[in-house]
């Protein structure tokens, strides 16, 4: 699968990190390109600051339907917040059933070809912050984005030529 290619290549990328030191990288397979800012990592998984996957495909609201379903995986469900056809739109995540007073949620920023994940603080101004993925949530998240980015194409009939920075 995709994300199996993309987790070897962050892999062997991080060989050369060291733990704690927020680092950017980026890598590309066939007609699809990831890029991940990592804060930290482990052998259990990844805190980042974003995903963003990026894939020359238009994204429909049934694209963003289907995603919402696949990706309950995360410790907050999505809900499609605002949709503009041609322009794209928003997902984010409600409040968690186990935490219903979260100060932090999710957001899915949908663009023409491309899905990019971040993390945001609840109230005025809003911040940044980052979120942990074990490998396992990262993998599927990542396959679900491409599907979606690459308009519901399976990962498996995007082009493997691999490169990354």
């Amino acid at each position: 699968m995709f994300s199996q290619q993309i987790l070897e290549m962050l892999r062997a990328k991080r060989e050369q990190w060291q733990p704690g030191a927020g680092k950017s990288w980026s890598g590309r397979i066939g007609e699809v390109s990831v890029q991940v800012v990592v804060r930290d990592f482990d052998k259990f998984g990844y805190l980042l600051d974003e995903v963003e996957v990026q894939a020359d495909a238009p994204i429909t609201s049934d694209d963003c339907k289907a995603f919402v379903a696949r990706v309950t995986y995360l410790t907050e469900r999505l809900r499609l917040v605002e949709w503009d056809d041609g322009r794209g739109g928003v997902l984010r995540s409600e409040p968690s059933e186990l935490d219903p007073d979260a100060l932090a949620y999710f957001e899915f920023a949908l663009r023409v070809g491309s899905a990019k994940l971040q993390r945001f603080t609840c109230g005025a101004p809003r911040q940044r912050v980052e979120f942990h993925l074990t490998e396992r949530q990262f993998g599927r998240l990542l396959d679900d984005m491409v599907m979606m980015s690459a308009g519901q194409r399976t990962p498996s009939r995007l082009h493997p030529v691999v490169t990354s920075a």
